[in-house]
């Protein structure tokens, strides 16, 4: 959520202080990022624009159980862009469950206490 009075700077990608062998810059702030330190990071294969049109546009890649599923979402509305996040990640980890079920799941797997 915003505060319009709020005159912080947004976080700045290198204070989420990621390891190299996670992240990869693109430049201009943009980065790859993977869950698995394990799996290399191909920025090649990664189809960004070359300057953004939306206020919220990310590209999105995840293999599970060896099938890769793509994305890219661009919007200029915060709601839009995480509701396609949500869709694509459920559709590659669960595609024969509704969304909404799926992301049941997958939240009451999720431990949130760090």
């Amino acid at each position: 959520m915003t505060n319009d009075d709020d005159t912080t700077d947004p976080l700045d990608p290198d204070d989420l202080k990621l390891p190299e062998s996670h992240a990869k810059s693109l430049g201009d702030n943009r980065y790859v990022i993977t869950a698995d330190s394990d799996t290399p990071i191909s920025v090649e294969e990664v189809s960004v624009p070359d300057e953004p049109s939306k206020a919220y546009e990310f590209a999105l890649s995840l293999t599970v159980c060896g099938e890769r599923s793509e994305a890219t979402i661009s919007t200029n509305n915060l709601g839009e862009a995480f509701e396609e996040l949500l869709f694509t990640v459920t559709d590659a980890v669960a595609p024969d469950l509704p969304p909404d079920e799926a992301l049941r799941i997958l939240l009451a797997a999720t431990n949130f206490e760090r």
